[in-house]
């Protein structure tokens, strides 16, 4: 097994989704040392990321894939499937206007996440569209004993990067 780039995993998760947009999730948390960490579940696979930071153009990161050895895990994840969903202009203003005044238009937004998503090809360039959900947890789920030994793997290597430019130090 070994990390890719984050631009080559975004390239391959984004490949993976046009495929079958059709059953994702996605988690963002920060594992017990402070590293943000994003996994992509698809019925398919499992990517996990791990960054230096979420707030950088152009973040220090390592990630691996898995298989989906439990087909049935996505749906077993209490969240919305993720994706992209276009959504009318009237809508997209009643978001805007509600969320405006500090308001959560939960009725519309859930009525929107019960659409199918689509794959990125198939959006209008002039298109309003809803991408997520993105949950972010104070833990990420736990899908198998390979995932703890993945994340302790992934931290390894994003520490030894770090290290390596010299920069570790502002991340203890």
């Amino acid at each position: 097994m070994s990390t890719e780039s984050f631009e080559n995993i975004l390239k391959k998760v984004h490949a993976s989704y046009n495929k079958n947009p059709l059953g994702w999730k996605v988690f963002i948390s920060n594992d017990e040392k402070g590293f943000p960490t994003i996994i992509f579940f698809s019925p398919d696979e499992i990517w996990e990321i791990k960054l230096d930071s979420l707030y950088k153009p152009n973040p220090i990161c390592v990630g691996l894939n898995l298989k989906n050895e439990d087909s049935d895990l996505v749906e077993k994840l209490d969240s919305p499937h993720y994706g992209f969903r276009p959504v009318e202009d009237n809508i997209a203003r009643r978001i805007i206007e509600a969320l405006s005044k500090n308001e959560v238009p939960v009725q519309i937004l859930n009525s929107v996440l019960k659409r199918k998503p689509k794959p990125l090809e198939e959006l209008e360039k002039d298109e309003m569209v809803l991408h997520g959900p993105v949950i972010r947890s104070q833990k990420l789920p736990l899908v198998s004993e390979k995932q703890v030994d993945l994340d302790l793997k992934l931290r390894k290597e994003l520490q030894k990067l770090l290290m390596n430019r010299g920069i570790y130090s502002l991340y203890t």
